[in-house]
This record gives structure tokens, C-alpha cells and sequence, in this order.
């Protein structure tokens, strides 16, 4: 699995071992768009922790289908 970064113009690999997701904010359309890499990652068969920071979204995320947050953010390897 590859992400883009745009500061380095690359593609590198991501760092064996979970993927960590960090959610930044109560957007509702972040926490939808981490979700959807999560379970993207996870189909792959690459373990994922997701976290986020700051207030809570408006809504209910089990509204919109999105897997609760397991993972008190810190160092990340992709933040939304």
C-alpha cells in the first residue's frame, strides 16, 4: 500500500506494522474519508487504528456507518 505525499512529491511505502489514522477536528466528511481508507487497508489485510482529536463530530457517526475510534492519536502515518 502507497500513499501520496505532496510535500516530497512521492509515493513511499508505508512503515510494515498498523496503519494509524488521525482524524483532526468534528468534520463529519473527515471522519467519513478515514473510514473509507481504513476499511480499504483493512481489506488488504493491513491492520488500522484510527484516532482522532479535538471535539467530537455533530452527529452521530454510527449514522453515517463509520467504526468508532480505538486509538489515542500520536505519532500517525496518515492524518485526515
Amino acid at each position: 500500500m502507497r500513499l501520496y505525499d505532496p510535500e516530497s512529491d512521492t509515493s513511499p511505502p508505508v512503515p510494515p506494522g498498523p496503519l494509524r489514522i488521525h482524524v483532526h477536528g468534528p468534520d463529519l466528511r473527515a471522519h467519513v474519508v478515514a473510514d473509507v481508507l481504513r476499511r480499504v487497508a483493512e481489506r488488504r489485510r493491513r491492520p488500522v487504528l484510527t484516532g482522532r482529536s479535538g471535539p467530537p463530530p455533530d452527529r452521530p457517526l454510527t449514522d453515517m456507518n463509520v467504526l468508532p475510534m480505538e486509538w489515542e492519536p500520536g505519532a500517525a502515518d496518515l492524518h485526515v
